[in-house]
């Protein structure tokens, strides 16, 4: 960001990039809904989407299409081992949810339903710090695990925002299927990671980054 949108409050500067930069939002979604279709390729658009929201929060001027596809082209195998493991792990921790919930008729079901819900925040947590990570600097894959769990306690109330906005987005536009559409279409990703981007990339620019990714 520059040096006038750092001196406006993270509220305005939240939306006064929202709006500005509508249209590459857009883009991006359209983008990443199209590239994701075939399911096997989503940990690679997942990567994509983050690498051009980055872009997009930081200011830095880019072609949207050529970082997008060429950041789906870089460690493949990593990106593939985080994306699938972590969708895993998500799936199990989904399931273990909906097995409990349904046979929640003692306490002890009920308490696992909620102690799976909070679990399944903090992973969903880890996991998009590590994205953002992933993309950003040249670390291991540990490295960047073990920063993403750091960064969950060091930063709890910025980590919190981003995990639970951008969730809200993607649960709502979800649960209103098929009427909902035309937002899954043009925005309601890319606005979940612009909303998980703006509120954790600073910290892991001043605080984790090691070495940037040219």
């Amino acid at each position: 960001m520059d040096e006038f949108q750092q001196r406006r409050s993270p509220l305005s500067q939240f939306l006064g990039l929202l709006i500005t930069k509508s249209l590459h939002l857009i883009l991006i979604n359209l983008l990443f809904v199209l590239t994701s279709l075939p399911l096997i390729t989503l940990p690679l658009t997942m990567a994509a989407l983050t690498k051009t929201t980055q872009g997009i929060v930081n200011g830095k001027d880019q072609a949207l299409v050529q970082v997008y596809f060429k950041t789906m082209k870089q460690d493949l195998a990593r990106n593939l081992l985080l994306g699938y493991s972590s969708m895993f792990l998500l799936f199990v921790n989904l399931y273990g949810c909906y097995f409990y919930f349904l046979n929640a008729t003692t306490f002890l079901y009920l308490f696992f339903t909620y102690l799976l819900i909070v679990l399944f925040v903090l992973l969903y947590s880890v996991i998009i710090n590590s994205y953002q990570m992933f993309v950003a600097v040249d670390l291991p894959i540990t490295a960047i695990l073990k920063n993403a769990i750091i960064l969950v306690f060091q930063k709890p109330r910025q980590v919190l925002f981003a995990s639970i906005g951008s969730l809200l987005i993607l649960i709502v536009s979800l649960y209103f299927f098929p009427y909902s559409t035309p937002i899954l279409l043009v925005l309601s990703f890319s606005l979940a990671s612009y909303i998980a981007t703006f509120s954790l990339y600073p910290f892991i620019q001043t605080m984790i980054v090691k070495q940037e990714r040219l």
